[in-house]
């Protein structure tokens, strides 16, 4: 597939996190997602998607996941249902890789999953079956449903059942073919037959039905790629193309359609690359779903929408949290990633502080809820000594603060906990809020359920905790912690009645137990349990030697030498490595000084140069025990020398910009259209330059390279026309005469031509 991938300029605007932070599209974020096929079943939708992996930067698939919601806004991960590797490979014959766009149908009791798979480099597609919508999926016929040696590119299977109950099977890139299947939906009968290619038709046909006309949507003419949509009186035929459901967009170079009728509206599912770009503005292939609402003109044609919104579409009905909900239920997250549980289904957890899940339209009644449970688990390890705190919060992260359930360490074992809820009545947003430095990998929620208020308290459940759950075992302030326990009563009330528990420890010789008060004896690992009227809880706590643990022996930083050129930045990383060899990533927790502050800034594990010179950056850590330990950063910074060669990839800003891999190696911009730019800070021409040289290639009428001083519309020292050169990756030399050009400047590079892309640029130098 000739797809020229497509590199989004940070100034792509809804690539910021501040800009999507609680948005509803994407629709799922603790994965990258991509080829929706969902499928209404039993009053819910089911959405099959393909797979990105997170260290994906061209297309890293290995399975199909499944997502499902009844409201159209909070979504349950049902995690992988097929793959095409181990642990999860579906389909033996296949070669393990490519897991590319699916499509999931019912019929007489079960689900069929088609799937393209490689094989012997040949694209095919297979089908699995399964009783249940969520799986498990299985290869039934052990082979290929469809291979068309005619064709390399079978991919993108649409299956659709006509109201004769004929079902048909679809798929293509660039060519559109289909088969009639049988009754069995694992065979087919007659030959593989080609359709003539629809206008605008890529890839990704997706067949849908209204009111007696037959809708081919389709990812179209790439690149990038929009939907476009053909209709027919007849599910083979002749197809008219009618335009777009959505226009192409520069912020995407794919797109997949899935069309559905759900509860009295229709929607449309596709993807984009928000998340992708809400990290960086390189292009990788990590992408993310989207949904609309679709809607028809009286003649059965759609109006145009608008590019993937942020909102995305209204919730049907309100979300109920008096029943017990999967934590993997998400209508928005950031920092949360699912994973399969040890009990069946998924999990979640956060990867960092503040990381929170969204949860949309929830319910709480007139009378609002009085106590919220989670069932939790709780590793532990080296550096991690105290609790963290799961911060129920409504209508926003930093909203009214209605309950916290505290999370102490459960010895990675479930444990259902309980605690109040205040002023949580009618209908609000949720948001959960992972807090503290324990959360991270430690902590992981399998659901949880609120109950509502009662009139009359009563006790529901018992709560015990200690601030910290690792003790010294030698004497020292270490050596001790104080044990609270909890009532927890219906009607959204506690109280603290560790006078009154009965409180035993299960492994005396390792701690005891006075006054509500913990003490270290020997090394180990025991349960303090708790009784207070016919409720109880069990607390784990591990007596060890914490010294070699918290008291760091040295701080290592990953770039202890570095130039840079002024305007420019550098990530970094704080590592502390303790006495007994573990590590961890101190960068938040450092102390910096900088020798010299006018040449580098340092904030948030960035450093920024700022002019011309040399100074180092003292890099402090204190652990919980022993003294600060130091690391220095060496830093020289100079302004950018036009006379080398220098890349054109490595730009500092640039308007509608996107970097590609260059046949030469490394990086060149590229898609590059009328009135882009590219801005290169402090380049230090001296006593001046009389030419530049730019690496130019061109598949089309070429444009011009316009050479502008301190803005994109400054002061014009010159202008490069740049003719084809044979095709994108032909790379070419091109020399202009400049003028006016000595001293210190940012310089930017416009580009002006015609319509469509223009040229490619590798690399530039000035001569003297």
């Amino acid at each position: 597939m000739d797809i020229r991938i497509l590199i989004v300029a940070l100034a792509f605007a809804v690539a910021s996190l501040g800009t999507i932070c609680y948005a509803d599209n994407p629709i799922i974020q603790t994965k990258y997602t991509a080829d929706p096929a969902p499928l209404v079943y039993n009053d819910t939708v089911y959405l099959y998607t393909s797979h990105d992996e997170d260290d994906a930067r061209g297309f890293k698939m290995f399975d199909w996941l499944l997502y499902s919601s009844s409201d159209m806004v909070n979504w349950t991960d049902h995690g992988i249902v097929a793959g095409v590797r181990e642990p999860n490979k579906t389909f033996k014959w296949a070669d393990g890789y490519n897991a590319w766009a699916p499509q999931c149908i019912f019929r007489d009791g079960k689900f069929y999953l088609y799937c393209p798979l490689v094989r012997n480099g040949h694209m095919d597609i297979g089908v699995a079956v399964s009783d249940s919508p969520t799986g498990p999926f299985n290869d039934v016929i052990g082979r290929p449903l469809i291979h068309n040696p005619d064709s390399r590119d079978d991919i993108d299977p649409s299956v659709f059942i006509d109201d004769d109950e004929q079902a048909y099977l679809y798929w293509g890139h660039q060519r559109i073919f289909y088969v009639i299947l049988n009754q069995d939906m694992i065979s087919y009968s007659g030959d593989i037959v080609e359709l003539p290619r629809p206008e605008l038709f890529e890839e990704g046909p997706w067949i849908y039905k209204r009111n007696g006309l037959y809708y081919l949507a389709f990812a179209s003419y790439c690149c990038p790629e929009g939907i476009g949509y053909a209709m027919s009186d007849s599910p083979i035929g002749p197809w008219t193309t009618n335009g777009y459901i959505m226009k192409p967009n520069k912020a995407s170079s794919g797109n997949h359609p899935g069309i559905i009728d759900y509860k009295g509206e229709s929607y449309v599912f596709g993807f984009n690359y928000a998340l992708n770009f809400a990290e960086t503005n390189i292009h990788r292939e990590r992408r993310s779903i989207c949904v609309e609402k679709l809607v028809f003109d009286a003649d059965g044609t759609i109006p145009t929408l608008p590019w993937w919104s942020t909102t995305g579409v209204d919730q049907i009905g309100t979300f109920n949290p008096y029943v017990q909900t999967e934590a993997e239920t998400v209508c928005w997250s950031e920092g949360i990633k699912s994973e399969p549980c040890s009990k069946g289904g998924m999990d979640v957890y956060p990867t960092r502080d503040s990381a929170f899940i969204k949860v949309k339209g929830v319910d709480f009644g007139d009378e609002g809820a009085g106590t919220f449970t989670a069932s939790i688990a709780c590793d532990t390890q080296a550096g991690a000594s105290k609790k963290g705190d799961i911060e129920l919060h409504l209508d926003s992260v930093d909203g009214p603060l209605v309950g916290t359930l505290p999370v102490t360490y459960t010895g990675g074992q479930w444990k259902i906990e309980t605690t109040t809820v205040t002023s949580a009545d009618g209908i609000h947003d949720l948001f959960l809020v992972f807090k503290g430095d324990s959360t991270g990998d430690l902590l992981k929620v399998d659901y949880w359920q609120f109950a509502k208020k009662t009139a009359i308290p009563q006790l529901v459940a018992l709560d015990a905790m200690v601030d910290r759950y690792k003790i010294d075992s030698a004497p020292g302030a270490a050596n001790q912690v104080q044990l609270k326990v909890f009532a927890i009563y219906s009607d959204g009330t506690s109280r603290d009645v560790t006078a009154h528990a009965l409180i035993t420890v299960q492994k005396p010789g390792v701690a005891s137990v006075s006054k509500g008060v913990i003490s270290g004896m020997t090394p180990g690992q025991t349960l303090i349990d708790t009784v207070f009227e016919g409720k109880s809880d069990a607390l784990p706590v591990i007596v060890k030697d914490l010294k070699s643990e918290f008291i760091p022996r040295k701080v290592i930083v990953s770039v202890p030498n570095t130039k840079l050129i002024a305007g420019n930045a550098q990530a970094f990383t704080a590592t502390a490595e303790f006495l007994d060899g573990h590590t961890e990533d101190v960068t938040d927790k450092a102390v910096y000084t900088v020798e010299n502050p006018k040449v580098v800034s340092v904030k948030d594990g960035l450093i920024t140069a700022l002019e011309n010179g040399g100074t180092t950056i003292r890099v402090v850590f204190k652990g919980e025990l022993g003294n600060p330990v130091t690391a220095l950063i060496n830093i020289a910074v100079s302004y950018r020398d036009p006379f080398v060669q220098n890349s054109a990839a490595e730009f500092n800003e640039g308007k509608g910009i996107q970097t590609e891999d260059s046949s030469e190696g490394g990086k060149n911009i590229g898609f590059i259209e009328n009135g882009d730019w590219v801005r290169f800070n402090n380049v230090d021409f001296g006593a001046g330059a009389g030419a530049v040289e730019f690496r130019v290639a061109s598949a089309t009428n070429g444009g011009t390279i316009e050479i502008h001083l301190d803005s994109p519309d400054g002061l014009l020292v010159g202008a490069c026309k740049v003719d084809n050169t044979g095709g994108w990756q032909s790379w070419i030399n091109k020399t202009c005469e400049i003028r006016g050009v000595k001293g210190r400047h940012d310089v930017f590079f416009r580009f002006a031509g015609g319509s469509g892309y223009l040229l490619n640029v590798n690399e530039w130098k000035f001569k003297q």
